[in-house]
């Protein structure tokens, strides 16, 4: 079934993890969150939307912690004949018009909670909207990705291995409740790297180095793009999601 092919980041980030964390489970173990993810993937059996035109386009919101904002947009794209899997990360300072005004792409999320909120599932579809317009193309699904899902879910796994391209030291990386900076300053070496979940949060997230270009936006869609590599490789490495070898690309 090739929807685990290409929603294991997204519930692997965001749908298995977020759904263990906000169901009052907390703190999981890897059995768990192993079963979880498998049920999630497996179960659908109906043809994918996109399958039948050969490209299948999926949104991966990366939400601040008070779940108000998008810190990042990542598009997913699988390509059924060339099992090859597309991101494309949509940079949060973009400006775009959204129906209503110009805005940068990290706040159209809290404007569709502030005009609905009652409404759980708007602001998601919207921010789809949006960009299918701005982009010209059709989104097929959409999930949020949770910041200590992602935290949680690395860790299960044993944490991931990425070859880091430039050092960098992020003097400005705030604390999780956003009161200060964290202490010492993050940094990480060029060559490869073994991080556990917090680490590869900070690297995929951080934007404020002065060094080697890499307080830009450009520089970290790259990072986070290196760590949605690493850990698909370590998945497909450790067969949680047996056929995810059916990407071929990435």
């Amino acid at each position: 079934i090739l929807i685990s092919c290409i929603l294991v980041l997204a519930l692997a980030l965001g749908g298995a993890a977020y759904y263990l964390l906000t169901s009052g489970h907390g703190k999981f173990a890897f059995a768990a969150l192993a079963g979880s993810t498998i049920k999630n993937l497996v179960i659908p059996a109906a043809p994918l939307k996109g399958q039948d035109t050969g490209r299948t386009n999926i949104l991966l919101y990366g939400m601040t912690k008070d779940g108000l904002r998008t810190d990042s947009v990542i598009l997913m794209s699988y390509y059924w004949k060339e099992k090859k899997l597309v991101t494309l990360n949509i940079p949060r300072d973009l400006y775009i018009y959204d129906g209503y005004e110009n805005a940068k792409m990290g706040e159209i999320y809290a404007y569709a909670v502030a005009r609905k909120p009652h409404d759980k599932t708007y602001p998601d579809t919207y921010v789809a909207s949006v960009i299918s317009k701005e982009y010209n193309l059709r989104i097929d699904y959409w999930t949020e990705l949770n910041m200590q899902g992602e935290v949680d879910f690395i860790n299960a796994i044993g944490g991931v291995d990425i070859n880091v391209p430039d050092s960098f030291t992020d003097y400005e990386y705030p604390t999780w409740n956003y009161s200060g900076y964290i202490r010492p300053a993050p940094h990480f070496t060029v060559g490869p790297q073994h991080m556990n979940g917090d680490a590869a949060l900070i690297f995929s997230r951080s934007r404020h180095s002065l060094n080697n270009n890499e307080g830009t936006d450009f520089a970290r869609s790259k990072r986070q793009a290196l760590v949605i590599e690493a850990i698909m490789t370590k998945v497909k490495a450790m067969g949680l999601i047996g056929n995810i070898g059916d990407i071929s690309k990435y």
